[in-house]
């Protein structure tokens, strides 16, 4: 009687992961190493400038 092993079971790969924005932004910001200061400007930047388009979207709904 002769002992048989089963061929060896080859698992699919799952690719190279995809990285989120969330990493990108991370690894960036690692890269870059931006001071507080900056980084608090830039943010106040992305804050004002999306609530004063809030402003001129709602002013422009209002003459229609």
């Amino acid at each position: 009687m002769t002992a048989t092993t089963p061929p060896p079971r080859i698992l699919p790969s799952l690719g190279a992961k995809i990285p989120s924005l969330s990493d990108r932004l991370t690894s960036l910001l690692n890269r870059l190493q931006p001071s507080p200061e900056v980084l608090v400007i830039f943010s106040a930047l992305i804050i004002g400038g999306g609530a004063g388009l809030e402003v001129i979207r709602k002013e422009n709904l209002k003459s229609f």
